[in-house]
């Protein structure tokens, strides 16, 4: 009954998202966290993703860490780099971060790969 519960707060969350997603699930290439001057907004990078998301996203997706409430964001994409862990991103492809010259999404949501 529990699995059935989250899987159904899973399908209403990534509809509600309104979000380009990755797809299926990758590994975290890299992430970049900057001094003060950026306000704690971290940086996610893949390792290969498909074309489609390149296209979109091809400088990866950010997210402002300094916010209390992306907290959890930011601990599970580090848990899931330290980990190997392959992730699903959904994220906002409208809000780019101006302080990179690449396009960059807005990071809505991780999802970790099921074990």
């Amino acid at each position: 009954m529990g699995k059935f519960i989250w899987g159904l707060f899973f399908i209403s969350a990534s509809c509600s998202l309104q979000a380009m997603n990755t797809g299926n699930y990758y590994q975290i290439s890299q992430v970049y966290t900057w001094s003060d001057y950026t306000e704690g907004t971290f940086l996610v990078l893949l390792k290969n993703p498909r074309q489609s998301t390149v296209d979109l996203c091809a400088g990866g997706f950010w997210l402002d860490g300094a916010n209390d409430k992306n907290a959890t964001v930011y601990s599970t994409v580090l848990s899931a780099y330290h980990s190997n862990t392959k992730v699903r991103i959904y994220a906002d492809e409208n809000q780019d971060w101006s302080g990179l010259s690449s396009k960059n999404c807005k990071l809505k949501l991780v999802v970790l790969e099921p074990k």
